[in-house]
């Protein structure tokens, strides 16, 4: 665990972070949308389903515009640059609509990692919101006591009652452990005649736009092989480990839903998984990138050193159970085989796209530091592939 994170830390250059479904034909009323975060894989998305659909979006978040996100995002929304690790009391244009009476149908909280951002929340907007949607993550299992092998269930994120066992879990995954408390924040404060709250427990996230590269690193570490020195490699110790991904797109779709068709209360206050149904291990999924992009000549090899390079999975427990959400939520997600033709296509053809300049140069420089000894053969790898002629700076070469 680790050393994944180690991994993504050094190959991450930001860490943040449309289409319905309805459930009828009526068209939905325009609601009052408060979203914590909104510009990276998942907030995108979501927000520009919102904005397509003529809702009302106020983004609160530090003003970072991934990818494309400020053409598509900024111009539509009323934004609030502010930083959730400080208290939410001091965000003075979220306290000044509230004091002029705004209320909220919606909160869609991306961006909270830690429970004292939940708490400052709902705490200043107990009473001016209709739902609270929580973006939790599947690594709460990691520090549960689950004791079954079996994809994870909902009811698997039952901590221990024995205060070391319990810091040593904590200890283990700090991640899971803060989002759970976030999870038991919400529970807590519903308690107290809080906020109606939906938590969305997800797995890794895949989709166009990520801000953390991870998919396109993979992506351009097989297209770009022959220009670079290490080989295509996945550690031995997650090579047959079955996982489970979510796609953005559907996440979006699920918000949107829930937003225009107010939820029926016996979906409230509870956690969802979401993700595919279908499962694969990490040389599945790079075996199918490989095939899409009909890339013959790499071998995918296996690493004894369970400490050598991987960006996925994040978690240790395999997949997570989806049926919930498929009965309660109508969770109906793309099957695997669009979205992975959707994702490909997308990071093939954005490298030619000027709008997309700064992840541009942002893998181009992660293949040369960390995949290449020679930086320049990079740039000759992306003018034959891609036929772009980038022109890298001398701190590049």
């Amino acid at each position: 665990m680790d050393s994944y994170f180690l991994t993504l830390v050094l190959l991450c250059v930001f860490i943040g972070e449309v289409s319905s479904k309805p459930r009828t034909s009526e068209p939905p009323s325009i609601k009052n949308i408060l979203v914590f975060g909104g510009n990276g894989l998942l907030g995108a998305p979501t927000v520009e389903g919102l904005i397509q659909a003529g809702h009302k979006c106020t983004l609160i978040n530090r003003g970072n515009w991934y990818w494309n996100s400020y053409i598509t995002i900024k111009p539509h929304v009323h934004h609030i640059k502010f930083d959730r690790m400080q208290s939410l009391s001091k965000c003075e244009a979220l306290v000044a609509m509230l004091d002029g009476g705004q209320r909220f149908d919606l909160v869609i909280d991306f961006s909270a990692y830690h429970m004292f951002a939940v708490n400052e929340a709902v705490s200043l907007l107990k009473g001016r919101v209709g739902l609270y949607v929580y973006i939790s993550s599947d690594s709460v299992y990691e520090v549960c006591l689950k004791n079954h092998s079996n994809p994870s269930i909902e009811t698997d994120a039952i901590r221990s009652t024995d205060p070391d066992e319990m810091q040593e879990y904590a200890t283990k995954d700090d991640y899971g452990h803060r989002k759970l408390e976030s999870e038991e924040a919400l529970e807590k404060q519903l308690q107290a005649n809080g906020i109606p709250y939906i938590s969305l427990r997800l797995p890794d996230v895949v989709g166009p736009r990520d801000n953390t590269y991870r998919w396109w690193i993979y992506q351009m570490w097989m297209r770009l092989q022959k220009y670079l020195d290490k080989p295509v490699t996945i550690p031995a110790n997650v090579a047959k480990q079955p996982m489970s991904f979510v796609y953005s797109q559907d996440v979006a779709d699920l918000i949107l839903d829930l937003t225009n068709n107010s939820p029926d209360p016996d979906v409230l206050n509870q956690a969802y998984n979401l993700a595919f149904r279908e499962t694969f291990t990490l040389q599945e999924f790079l075996n199918e990138i490989k095939n899409l992009l009909n890339i013959s000549d790499v071998e995918i090899g296996v690493d004894e050193n369970s400490d050598s390079f991987r960006l996925f999975p994040s978690v240790s427990l395999g997949p997570v159970d989806i049926s919930k959400a498929e009965r309660q939520l109508k969770w109906s997600p793309t099957p695997w085989v669009e979205a992975l033709k959707d994702t490909v296509q997308f990071y093939e053809t954005c490298l030619s796209k000027d709008e997309f300049d700064v992840p541009r140069r942002d893998i181009i420089r992660s293949m040369q530091v960390y995949f290449s000894d020679h930086p320049f053969r990079v740039l000759i790898g992306v003018k034959r592939e891609y036929r772009v002629d980038y022109t890298a700076s001398k701190d590049e070469l």
